[in-house]
């Protein structure tokens, strides 16, 4: 992975990767005079221009800098078309932890807490910027952003073979799609994975990975968020906490849900369970692909194990929904 010899006027001495970062390359740099960065690069390689956007990344950093309540990572360089290399943009480094549990073991009940509530003030605080004052009134296709997604999704799954539920899940759903009540921005990723957290407190230090971000309905979001409830503690594509006692300090999702609809002066609407099943739907889709792909890799295709999990995510999604599903095509 190639990196910037000089950020911010620093010679730049070492370069390590870091772990996540998930489908963008991501590294450590480290300065001569001890100052530290974060690199952040598409794929080497990637043709297609409407994937791995880390383009829309910087430009909603940059619009957000400054926003009261919305941690971001400040962008430090920007380089679109390198002379050599692939694009890449250069972050000040935040120091804290990236939990992927949602235990969080690593913390008492009040940090513990303070994690969850502080992710949800950050994202109330998100969804109430204005996209026009910060320059991002273009940022985002026009339309229902929930029939956009299902109409994106159900094509992917529909490129092979996919779990009957899941395909169940998706016309039923784009039968009845649950209402955009509000059109902010929004992250597209909003969970545990994507934020760096203060260990000395447990409050949020910076939300990151932001390539997803978009204009669309803010409580796509906030039901992103709920999944970690609804996710098995094992045997899903990220854990979660259910079938298992969550550990002291834990918000229960309504607590959290009547936090954000406080901060934001929005109450959730009648069709909150239909928001969570489309967030259950797209995890699913999501899922599809990465094992898709990985199969792909190996010449061959998912196994039987990878589909029941994508099945299993499904289900629940059509659990949430309080009326008949729609029968198979």
């Amino acid at each position: 992975m190639k990196h910037p010899t000089e950020v911010d006027g620093r010679c730049i001495v070492a370069a390590e990767p870091l772990a996540g970062g998930r489908s963008n390359p991501t590294a450590l740099l480290i300065a001569e005079d001890g100052a530290r960065f974060v690199l952040r690069t598409r794929p080497p390689g990637e043709t297609n221009p409407t994937a791995h956007r880390i383009d829309r990344e910087v430009r909603v950093l940059r619009a957000l800098a400054g926003c009261g309540g919305v941690p971001v990572p400040r962008v430090v360089a920007w380089e679109p078309s390198p002379a050599s290399g692939e694009a890449h943009y250069v972050m000040n480094f935040v120091p804290g932890f990236v939990p992927e549990d949602p235990v969080l073991d690593l913390f008492d009940p009040r940090r513990r807490r303070r994690t969850w509530e502080s992710a949800v003030d950050a994202l109330a605080a998100l969804h109430a910027v204005d996209p026009t004052a910060v320059g991002l009134d273009d940022f985002g296709a026009p339309g229902e952003y929930n029939a956009r997604q299902l109409a994106r999704w159900r094509q992917r799954n529909a490129e092979a073979e996919q779990p009957a539920a899941l395909d169940v899940l998706g016309r039923t759903l784009e039968d009845r799609p649950p209402r955009q009540n509000r059109r902010t921005v929004v992250h597209g990723d909003y969970r545990l994975g994507n934020w760096i957290v203060n260990p000395a407190d447990g409050s949020l230090a910076a939300v990151i990975d932001w390539e997803l971000s978009t204009l669309g309905d803010p409580l796509s979001d906030l039901a992103y968020l709920t999944l970690s409830w609804l996710y098995p503690r094992r045997g899903s594509v990220l854990p979660g906490l259910a079938g298992a006692t969550p550990p002291p300090g834990t918000p229960s999702v309504d607590e959290l849900v009547t936090r954000y609809a406080a901060a934001t002066g929005a109450p959730l609407p009648d069709d909150w369970p239909r928001h969570r099943a489309l967030a259950l739907f797209r995890s699913a889709s999501i899922a599809l692909g990465v094992f898709r792909r990985r199969a792909a890799r190996a010449g061959t295709v998912p196994s039987t194990d990878d589909m029941a999990v994508v099945e299993a995510l499904a289900v629940l999604g059509r659990d949430l929904l309080p009326f008949p599903i729609r029968s198979p095509a």
